[in-house]
This record gives C-alpha cells, sequence and structure tokens, in this order.
C-alpha cells in the first residue's frame, strides 16, 4: 500500500513537558488508523501536529512525500488535510448550510452559488441534516454540530480526514449511525482517516490498524487483534504501574 502520512521520530515539548516522544508511524493511503491510549497519552496532540494547529518540537511529518510539519493550517488544509474537533467548533452566527460552504473553498475545484449550496445540502443528508441548511449552527444541538463539523470536514475533499473523538456524546445508536458513516466514507470514496476514539469497541469495528500511545510514546501498532492481545497496552489500560 502506498504511503499517504508518514511521521518520523516526532516530538512535542511544552517546556519541560514532554507530550510526545520519538514517535513513529505511517498512514497508507485508503487505510483507517486508530489512535488509542489513556487520557493525556499525547493523541491528540499528534493530530494537532498533522494539522499544523501545533508545531513539532523535532521530527518529520509528510504528506505524499511532501513535508508539512511546522506549516500553517490553512496551507495544510489546502494540501489535503482535514479535521474534527474533540470540542466542537462553529461558526455561530452563520446558518448550517453556509458552515459547510465555508469549506469548499479547500476543495481542489470550488464551488460556488447554487453549485455551492446543493453540495452543501448533500453532505448534510449524508450526515443526518438533510433539510436543515437554513437553520443557525448555534441552535443544533452538540450532536448535530458534531455532525455538521463532520459534513464541513468532507467538503473539502480532503485526502485524509482527521476525527478527534467524533462519537464522544452520543448513545448507543447514534455511534452505530456514525460508525456507518465513516465506514461509507472510507470505502466509498476511498478516504484515508486517522482518529482518536476511547470507545474500545468502535476502534476495532472501524480500524484497520491500530496505533496506541502511553505517556507520549508509542507503545503499540498493528492490527485490532494484534492491538488487543499486546501486553504493553494491556497495562496501559488496566493501569499497571510504570518503573
Amino acid at each position: 500500500m502506498t504511503t499517504l502520512v508518514d511521521i518520523h521520530n516526532l516530538k512535542k515539548q511544552f517546556g519541560g513537558l514532554t507530550a510526545v516522544n520519538e514517535v513513529n508511524f505511517s498512514v497508507a493511503e485508503g487505510e483507517t488508523v486508530a489512535l488509542l491510549g489513556p487520557n493525556g497519552s499525547g493523541k491528540t496532540t499528534v493530530l494537532n501536529m498533522i494539522s499544523g494547529a501545533l508545531a513539532p518540537t523535532s521530527g518529520n511529518i509528510t504528506l505524499a512525500g511532501e513535508k508539512i510539519g511546522g506549516l500553517a493550517p490553512n496551507r495544510i488544509a489546502h494540501k489535503g488535510v482535514a479535521r474534527t474537533f474533540q470540542l466542537v467548533r462553529i461558526l455561530p452566527s452563520l446558518t448550517v448550510a453556509e458552515n459547510v460552504i465555508a469549506a469548499l473553498a479547500f476543495r481542489p475545484n470550488h464551488l460556488w452559488g447554487h453549485a455551492a449550496r446543493d453540495r452543501a445540502e448533500q453532505l448534510l443528508a449524508d450526515v443526518g441534516l438533510g433539510g436543515r441548511g437554513d437553520e443557525h449552527a448555534n441552535d443544533l444541538t452538540y450532536i448535530d454540530q458534531k455532525r455538521m463539523e463532520l459534513a464541513r470536514a468532507l467538503a473539502a475533499e480532503p485526502s485524509i480526514l482527521l476525527l478527534d473523538e467524533p462519537m464522544a456524546g452520543m448513545n448507543v445508536e447514534e455511534k452505530e449511525d456514525m460508525s456507518r458513516f465513516i465506514l461509507d466514507v472510507n470505502d466509498e470514496f476511498g478516504t484515508t482517516i486517522a482518529l482518536i476514539e476511547h470507545d474500545m469497541g468502535v476502534v476495532m469495528d472501524l480500524s484497520d490498524r491500530v496505533v496506541v500511545m502511553d505517556y507520549g510514546k508509542k507503545i503499540g501498532d498493528g492490527t485490532p487483534d494484534e492491538v488487543r492481545n499486546n501486553q504493553a497496552v494491556i497495562d496501559a489500560y488496566l493501569g499497571v504501574a510504570h518503573d
């Protein structure tokens, strides 16, 4: 499989705190990779560095062979990286459709006018928000805001989609719906996905490969079955004391 994103010796320090410590992994084209680990293990920091929200202290991030580590977020977005956030980020004064239309500027081929509105409505329908484009984004429930944010990320037609806890706060039925949609995005459009999710069942069902982090370091990397039986991963989740 062709490597799309390659992370080499990635490190991020905040003063004296090392949040990510010499992490290496890659994501192949069309693959769904989950980042798994306890709270504070460095998962979101890795996504932030891939998307440009944070610059690495050291190490390299490449996208299709091109170095992107340390570039501004808008430049990385234009190169094909889109993401959602652990805490939903919306444009509250705009309508639901306008939130999605705003992201269409990052498409390889821009859409304007009626074409942009039609594309936004289609994406909203795909995530379960059909017919609600004229509502104000601020009036949506938290779950529906997460759906809108996902539609907005897909509007840019990214080569890789970064999802930070896309199912946080959802009930079982909502998680099932979102899981099916993420699988469809990967299967039908071939979109490469890297996601953070704490629900172990969701991770095992969605992922081709799982990268596990603890205390800023990678402690596991493999198929869901391989990771499930990795003793270091088991110890991390059971809270075994570190030497």
